[in-house]
């Protein structure tokens, strides 16, 4: 032993490989169909957020979709829900338009179902009939693009810290086109195995043609022989005639440019040299994805007009996944660059005229890039901020997220005042499962993977850990936090994604600190001005872009469960957002009533005030503002006696913002910042004027139809019985929040709040309810002088035992008795009612079809009040 030391005996062994565990079950028949069609898509995730795959036979598909749990508000996968085949053959792809409301169903012979989301996540409608189309071998779909909606979007660009505040940046563009000439359809691109391209599109009356072989359409293809080529695709609407007579577009084909590639070297990696260094187990690395990236223009490269990016896997050559060594990965990019056409102007004669594809000014050719190879199994791609971000998602559980130019893994951002995102911020996904189809959320924080038997698992992005007291906004770590998650919610807003799996990781977090500072970070980042003070238009109120999105969001955050009370942030927000609600019902029909006594000088007979029908719709808005309104008296007089008693052998302390906070968190009562915080007085003051209108509107009404009819006139009185029976006279409510919007108007000015402190100030009361300096004495001329007067014109006795556990307000729950709203229409369901449950908020209305004469429940009707989607649900 003397002669040999310890390293000398062991030196080979060190060098020696861990043979790699099997291959996933089921991986390699995964990689033969990538090998085989680019289109064999048997997962995806929508941008409204849901989730289609294809189930265990092949011969359906299956719907799924994140939600949140009425019984404690945490979010979760909902119940699986079958989706009709048409076919009834063995499917293929699926493949979800850019809005996320429509789905291509492919089946094995390439024929196309087209499913439309009209309402209901969960119910789709068959648009298009795959029947339609012929069953052949060379008809198999081998690519399929859905062409774009005009529209803005908006590039996401790093958060930068300017002074005590952060900037959130963005850069706005156009869609790419080319798009369909009527607005609001449809149309995808089919390229099938024989090499035919189709063009399915809707005619203007929503039905489905289709056309085979302006703006161009870029078409890559890669042969077995390995040459990749670049086709100009250009649609002939011929829009002269749209309105006249159907659609009968054209598609004209031209090759721009064909390079021959080389084959993808074979794993050289010691293992697999050592374990397998005949190569006799792998075939060489085969094409399974292969893509085209548009220009995007937040990477300021105008010389790169897009990419195509190649994945090639090896294949075990003996079918099984019992291998030497892991295969690996190689992606291959070709850039797609211009190269300037110096054809003499008279020559363009011969080739046709100014219209032919073969006058592209600027005809491209490929440029190579390096090849990068990875020890990994790519089994899905998909794309972030608009194609800015490439994700690859891999075969054991694992994403990584690359940079579009470098494919380099996206750093961690060293600098103290930068967030570039959520990845770069230092969140991850926990350790998965190995699995064979994996597909992203549409904010990428969220992945649903599938293992061999299309068996399910969902795993949210976690947040960087901390050392530091949860929620401190000293801790750096924390605050990069706040920020990214602020600037991707801010960006799915702006760019009308579905943002459940956002709210699903903000409330992973113990407590409401991660949730409120999010909050204010957003409405930063969003520009969300909350200060309607001086405001006299409802309208900006009412239409403002994303002040409901953004309201959604905070009663989402502390919502938890119809078993428990909600906190105060969120009941400001889900009463400011019913408030809304009912403001757009009672403008509604109001407008709709001076509309038909316009028209009626011509003979039209449209719904008005005088239907009954119209009338007993109104009736659960009215009964719910009068409600609401009475809540919001009792809880200001509890208030009041806690914060200004009224007798005491010492005089009550003067009030100040932090005594009110502690009060309001106390009692968790929402009642003074709905009526100090300007948004929601506003849209109380609008429902009042509409409610004191309401019966002088209706009688004219009748009036000029003669008279009302029994009908009516019994529809009308149970409206005036709900208004006579309130415990507080509607009257003296809007001579309260007259008041008070006189005081607090004086208040800002005497004080000389600037705008921007108004508007925090503003902010903070919807957000937290913190009461601005400014106000408190408003705060005590309420407590002092108005509610003692109002108190002789109120009946305390129906006050005291009322019922308002309805309005979702109370902290008590009912513990016998349990009652069924509906959220638009404020009334009681019965028991065994169809039911539509919202996804995000659990509120729920009845699944029935309106009646023709009640058009505001029909346009309210799809979508719920929190502006999230239905899924259909047993009550």
């Amino acid at each position: 032993m003397d002669e040999y030391s310890y390293d000398e005996l062991f030196d080979d062994a060190a060098n020696l490989p861990i043979p790699p565990a099997p291959l996933v079950k089921g991986l390699t028949q995964r990689i033969d169909q990538l090998q085989t069609s680019a289109c064999c898509q048997k997962l995806t995730w929508s941008k409204v957020g849901c989730i289609a795959y294809i189930d265990r036979t092949g011969e359906g598909v299956i719907l799924r979709s994140l939600l949140s749990n009425p019984d404690d508000g945490t979010w979760t996968l909902g119940k699986e829900h079958q989706v009709p085949n048409l076919s009834g053959a063995q499917l293929t792809h699926l493949s979800w338009n850019h809005s996320g409301s429509e789905l291509a169903i492919v089946d094995v012979s390439g024929r196309v179902s087209i499913y439309n989301m009209f309402v209901v996540l969960n119910d789709l409608r068959p648009m298009r009939n795959s029947l339609l189309d012929q069953e052949d071998d060379q008809s198999a779909v081998v690519g399929l693009y859905w062409l774009n909606a005009e529209h803005q979007l908006t590039v996401h660009q790093p958060a930068e810290k300017d002074k005590s505040r952060w900037k959130y940046n963005a850069q706005p563009f156009k869609s790419v086109g080319p798009f369909h000439p009527s607005s609001g359809k449809l149309a995808l691109i089919v390229v099938t195995k024989g090499g035919t391209v189709r063009l399915l599109y809707q005619l203007p009356d929503s039905q489905w043609q289709e056309t085979e072989e302006s703006n161009y359409l870029y078409l890559a293809t890669f042969t077995a022989s390995y040459q990749l080529s670049l086709y100009a695709l250009m649609i002939q609407w011929k829009t002269a005639k749209l309105a006249a007579g159907p659609l009968n577009p054209g598609l004209s084909i031209n090759r721009l440019c064909t390079k021959s590639c080389r084959k993808p070297p074979l794993n050289t990696s010691l293992g697999a040299e050592i374990l397998d260094p005949e190569h006799k187990s792998f075939s060489y690395p085969s094409l399974t994805h292969l893509e085209i990236l548009p220009f995007n223009p937040a990477l300021k490269q105008a010389e790169t007009l897009s990419t195509i990016l190649g994945i090639f896997l090896e294949s075990p050559l003996d079918g099984n996944y019992m291998t030497q060594h892991t295969p690996v990965s190689v992606i291959r990019r070709w850039n797609i660059k211009p190269i300037k056409n110096d054809m003499h102007p008279c020559l363009e004669t011969l080739t046709g005229g100014k219209s032919s594809e073969s006058q592209l000014k600027k005809r491209p050719i490929f440029t190579a890039v390096d090849d990068i190879t990875l020890e990994k199994i790519v089994i899905s791609i998909s794309y972030v901020n608009h194609f800015s971000i490439i994700a690859l998602l891999y075969s054991d559980g694992s994403v990584e997220l690359r940079d579009r130019i470098t494919l380099e893994v996206l750093p961690l951002d060293e600098d103290e005042k930068k967030v570039s995102g959520m990845t770069q911020t230092g969140f991850s996904f926990p350790f998965g499962q190995p699995c064979i189809h994996a597909a992203l959320s549409p904010n990428a924080c969220a992945i649903f993977s599938l293992n061999s038997d299309m068996e399910g698992a969902l795993r949210l992005i976690q947040p960087a850990a901390t050392t530091a007291t949860p929620g401190s906004i000293s801790d750096p770590i924390f605050v990069k936090n706040v920020v990214a998650l602020s600037g991707q919610l801010a960006f799915s807003l702006s760019d009308r994604n579905n943002n459940d799996d956002l709210i699903a990781v903000i409330k992973q977090s113990p407590g409401d600190q991660l949730g409120q500072a999010c909050l204010n970070e957003t409405s930063s980042a969003l520009s969300v001005n909350l200060d309607f003070t001086f405001e006299a238009q409802l309208e900006l109120l009412v239409r403002h872009p994303m002040l409901r999105s953004y309201l959604s969001i905070q009663s989402s955050l502390g919502y938890r469960g119809e078993a428990l009370s909600r906190s105060l942030s969120s009941k400001i927000a889900w009463a400011t957002l019913n408030l809304r609600l009912t403001a757009l019902v009672f403008a509604y029909t109001f407008n709709m009533q001076k509309a038909n006594a316009a028209s009626a000088s011509s003979g039209a007979q449209n719904a008005d005030l005088a239907s009954p029908e119209v009338l007993r719709s109104l009736a659960g808005a009215v009964k719910w503002f009068t409600d609401l309104s009475n809540f919001i008296v009792d809880e200001l007089f509890t208030l009041g006696h806690k914060l200004h008693p009224s007798a005491g052998p010492k005089p009550s302390p003067p009030l100040s913002p932090a005594s009110i906070s502690a009060a309001l968190a106390t009692s968790n009562s929402c009642a003074l910042p709905l009526i100090m915080a300007s948004a929601p007085r506003k849209l109380l003051r609008y429902n009042v004027k509409a409610l004191r209108s309401l019966p002088k509107l209706v009688n004219a009404t009748f009036n000029a139809h003669g008279g009302p009819s029994s009908t009516q006139r019994q529809a009308l009185q149970v409206l005036t019985g709900i208004l006579e029976g309130s415990a507080v006279p509607i009257a003296q409510i809007d001579g309260l929040l007259a008041e008070i919007d006189g005081l607090t108007k004086t208040a800002y000015e005497e004080a000389k709040f600037a705008l921007d402190a108004r508007s925090e100030a503003e902010k903070a009361l919807v957000l937290t309810g913190l009461v601005p300096q400014p106000l408190v004495r408003v705060v005590e001329t309420l407590f002092g002088r108005l509610l003692p007067a109002l108190a002789d014109d109120a009946n305390r006795e129906a006050l005291y035992f009322g019922d308002f556990m309805w309005l979702g307000l109370v902290d008590r729950k009912r513990t016998v008795g349990k009652v069924v709203v509906d959220v638009l229409r404020k009334i009681t369901l019965q028991k065994g009612a169809a039911l539509r449950r919202c996804t995000r908020c659990c509120a729920v209305m009845e699944d029935c079809a309106p009646p023709p004469a009640v058009m505001w429940l029909t346009h309210m009707q799809k979508a719920c009040v929190c502006g999230s989607l239905w899924m259909t649900v047993q009550q």
